[in-house]
Order: structure tokens, then C-alpha cells, then sequence
């Protein structure tokens, strides 16, 4: 049996009480991380580094464009009445 195996049950005493302090399932992200490894987007997208690369500057354009919307938004929002946007448009009097 070779050391490291998970197969092993003949682990030395002081990694089986490294292993009984293990934090597996006992984690505030484990649902999170659980959640994560059942999309599989690790054997899909993580794994290569070119669709690794193309998810990391695909993800990064569209998050980017969606805070600008919603940073407009607030702005907009903020300063409602003293945007020149707001300003209403008054037509010159015509002179006869």
C-alpha cells in the first residue's frame, strides 16, 4: 500500500487526527463550492487554459458593461433634477 492512497488504512496516528479536524462540510462555503463543482465548469471551461483565458476576458467585458449600467443608473438616480437631461427644454418666444 503506498502512503497517500486513499485507498490506504494504514495512515500513521498523526494524519488521521489531521484528517478528523478537516473542515469538509462544516465550511459557511460549502454550499457554494458544492453548487460550483456540480456545474463542472472546472472540466468544461477552467481546465484549458485558451477557453480558461476567453471566460476570464469574455466575463470580465460583460461585467464591466452591466456596473456601467448600473453606476449610470445610481448617478442618474442621485442627481435627479440636476442633470441637464432633466432641464426642460423652453422654446423662444416668436417674435411677430
Amino acid at each position: 500500500v503506498v502512503f497517500g492512497s486513499p485507498f490506504s488504512d494504514t495512515y500513521p496516528s498523526f494524519i488521521w487526527k489531521i484528517l478528523g479536524k478537516s473542515r469538509k462540510g462544516k465550511d459557511i462555503f460549502n454550499p457554494f463550492f458544492v453548487a460550483l463543482n456540480k456545474t463542472r465548469i472546472y472540466d468544461h471551461v477552467l481546465k484549458y487554459n485558451s477557453r480558461y483565458w476567453l471566460f476570464v476576458v469574455t466575463g470580465g467585458c460583460v461585467t464591466s458593461y452591466f456596473w456601467g449600467i448600473w453606476f449610470n443608473n445610481m448617478w442618474k438616480k442621485i442627481n435627479k433634477g440636476k442633470l441637464y437631461i432633466d432641464c426642460p427644454y423652453t422654446y423662444p418666444e416668436e417674435e411677430d
